[in-house]
């Protein structure tokens, strides 16, 4: 496992953690990270979301994650150890197998 893989693995558990439990927003419960992609000099991460509930639209999550950006890498800057710590990017993540599957959750409801 090359060095950004172990790096991206480690942002997207902590940024996902991050908006689970220390955002204090009610919108941070519908937001799922899905992925993350370093770049090859560790500087920026690209990380993709999908929003997991009818209750905040793709729109509105990748809004709520814009506009808490700067203090979701404030909180991975206290748990993480990097000799930069990455710009954070976001975007939608339009894959057609995570639709599917969370299609067919909501159709089993």
């Amino acid at each position: 496992m090359k060095r950004s893989e172990r790096v991206a693995s480690l942002i997207l558990k902590n940024v996902a953690g991050i908006i689970m439990k220390d955002i204090k927003d009610e919108r941070g419960k519908w937001v799922s990270i899905t992925f993350c992609e370093m770049s090859k000099d560790l500087k920026r991460a690209t990380l993709y979301y999908l929003n997991i509930a009818e209750k905040l639209s793709l729109e509105e999550a990748g809004l709520f994650l814009e506009e808490k950006n700067k203090e979701i890498r404030h909180y991975l800057g206290e748990k993480i150890v990097l000799k930069y710590l990455p710009e954070l990017r976001f975007i939608p993540d339009n894959s057609p197998i995570i639709e599917h599957l969370i299609e067919s959750i909501h159709s089993d409801k």
